[in-house]
């Protein structure tokens, strides 16, 4: 497993984790604040963007451990970015109000989508690639398709206010989490919504589907992983340990089943990753690095769970997981 760290200078470091020795420093990788990160399907890229000042999306190669590109175009900081599970299309939403699909064989901005009243803050592919789904901080959340002429790629707009939207394996449906920490589930093809047990509380942080008919549901204060079975509307919930800071962030392995947490230590800064498995709650490991964070933004790992990649305050980090914690 790799650890990449990004500090002043520009420079990326590479550090296995099995022994945690330094393995490489990379020159030429400077930006002040990132906080949006996406690797792509086959892991061979990892898209970086950057915010206020001058808002980019860099193009990271990781096998050659350089930067391929540098995208620009967008007038607002980068929000969000997703690759299509195809891999053809990278996916950048903006504070500009507007999101960018970019062909990932030529980099080249393919469509720029309008829609949003206010700043884009989340997108996400349905699994076919066909679809795109938006989240702003307008309340609205909106479909595009991903294919056909610029000029006629109408969008529907819907009142819904999630961000972080996961769309089914199925695409059948999405779900996300509202402000006030509910979750929504909507049904794409009839754009209804589905009603939502309480037992699933008010203050979740992420959701992710295990299968097309069951969600699992991550709250992080404290902390507590939730299932929810829609075709019986059963839930269960499971606490396994003590609150965490708020600064954490949650991710899914669905060929691994496993789900991570990602947090600081209160007043430290330490990063603390646990793992557990999503199915039976059984904790699969647990680490605790000594290397001062100042603040999360954004934490994302490759499809294949090979890598992680964490932005914090001008700070940028990527481990390869294969070695394990």
């Amino acid at each position: 497993m790799l650890f990449r760290s990004s500090g002043g200078g520009g420079r990326v470091r590479l550090i296995r984790v099995g022994d945690w020795k330094e393995e490489t420093v990379l020159e030429g990788f400077s930006v002040d604040d990132v906080i949006a990160l996406a690797f792509s399907p086959d892991g061979r890229y990892l898209a970086v963007g950057t915010e206020f000042y001058n808002p980019l999306i860099l193009i990271w190669e990781m096998g050659k451990n350089k930067k391929h590109i540098t995208l620009s175009g967008h007038r607002g900081y980068i929000t969000g970015l997703a690759f299509s599970p195809d891999g053809r299309l990278l996916a950048s939403a903006s504070a500009d109000q507007t999101i960018k699909l970019w062909n990932t064989n030529t980099w080249q901005v393919e469509d720029t989508l309008f829609g949003h009243a206010d700043e884009v803050r989340s997108v996400a592919f349905s699994s076919d690639s066909k679809r795109l789904v938006s989240a702003g901080k307008d309340g609205l959340f909106c479909i595009w398709p991903t294919t056909g002429k610029s000029n006629e790629r109408g969008s529907v707009l819907l009142p819904m206010d999630f961000n972080n939207p996961e769309v089914s394996a199925d695409g059948k449906s999405v779900a996300g989490i509202a402000e006030d920490g509910r979750v929504r589930v909507l049904e794409l093809a009839t754009r209804r919504e589905v009603a939502v047990p309480s037992a699933l509380g008010g203050s979740n942080d992420s959701v992710f589907w295990l299968s097309d008919r069951e969600l699992l549901v991550c709250a992080k204060r404290p902390v507590a992983l939730k299932t929810w079975r829609l075709a019986d509307n059963t839930t269960t919930t499971f606490q396994p340990g003590p609150p965490e800071n708020q600064d954490s962030r949650f991710n899914y392995f669905p060929h691994q089943r496993m789900i991570v947490l990602t947090s600081l230590i209160p007043n430290y800064g330490n990063l603390v990753i646990r793992c557990w498995d999503a199915f039976s709650h059984r904790e699969l490991s647990s680490r605790t690095f000594d290397r001062t964070v100042r603040f999360l933004y954004d934490c994302v790992f490759s499809s294949d769970g090979g890598s992680v990649a964490m932005a914090g305050l001008d700070d940028l980090r990527v481990w390869n997981l294969k070695a394990g914690l």
